[in-house]
């Protein structure tokens, strides 16, 4: 992992070629990238500007757009609304083309059982701790910890992770002040490789652009690591990633956005 990597505008014209190429797939995080980190995932909602860039975006000739969550389709398409974007839901279980259904890659409904014994123990933990919600999507289930006090997020962290590590074939992951059981192997990384093995990269013109602000998308950083057209960006943050570059933070997404529009509306004029 590079522990201090470069400033995005700072290598701009290192850059610029490689997301000039002829086909591009530009994938965002939502939650902290498109959006800023909201005090409940309700409240998270893009808004007219950024629907209308990544409508714009996803509008080019040579560009394929695709937004990923740990939120389900659904949801995300209710949220980033029909901006032609392809959708990766709960963390690549789902998969669907702009206007389609998602595309599950496992059995959900057998995921969703399997965690019936977790979300007695979570939804408990939710009581006893105040501040501690419980997000439950079928087949994973989250639990929040933003608006808890540090001793209660600990504690409901730890007895969440305990009662999950019992649950077959599942493992969890860490997110900014969210703890998330989900079936093990599963991540954004895969969804973006299953992405570009659906278009076609035979020919080794598809350049990747991957942007991301959580523990969750250094999956997909990992996996785009060291592939010649791709970029890879983390959104803020301080610690050590394995992206190439960094935004400061999620206000520079906007202008990524627009300038990555007009660079490839130039090249396909």
């Amino acid at each position: 992992m590079a522990a201090s990597p470069a400033s995005f505008w700072a290598e701009r014209a290192t850059v610029e070629p490689l997301l000039a190429a002829p086909r591009l797939l530009a994938a965002f995080d939502y939650d902290g990238t498109l959006v800023p980190i909201a005090p409940t995932p309700e409240e998270a909602v893009a808004g007219p500007e950024t629907r209308g860039a990544l409508e714009a975006l996803a509008g080019l000739p040579g560009t394929r757009l695709a937004v990923v969550s740990g939120r389900p389709v659904a949801r995300l398409r209710e949220l980033v609304g029909e901006a032609g974007a392809w959708l990766v839901g709960l963390h690549g279980l789902e998969l669907a083309g702009p206007g389609e259904a998602p595309r599950p890659r496992l059995d959900l409904e057998a995921s969703a059982a399997a965690l019936g014994p977790l979300r007695a123990v979570a939804a408990e933990l939710a009581g006893r701790h105040p501040g501690v919600r419980v997000e439950d999507k079928g087949p994973t289930l989250a639990l929040h910890t933003r608006l808890a006090a540090r001793a209660d997020a600990t504690l409901a962290g730890g007895a969440f992770r305990e009662a999950a590590s019992a649950v077959p074939g599942y493992e969890v992951m860490t997110g900014k002040e969210v703890l998330e059981a989900r079936p093990a192997g599963v991540h954004k990384g895969g969804a973006v490789a299953e992405l570009l093995s659906g278009w076609g990269t035979s020919a080794g013109d598809v350049a990747v652009l991957y942007v991301g602000d959580d523990v969750t998308d250094e999956d997909a950083f990992r996996a785009l690591g060291g592939a010649p057209l791709a970029v890879t960006v983390q959104v803020g943050g301080s610690g050590e990633t394995a992206a190439q570059y960094r935004l400061e933070g999620q206000g520079e997404v906007a202008e990524l956005l627009s300038w990555l529009a007009e660079l490839r509306g130039e090249r396909g004029a």
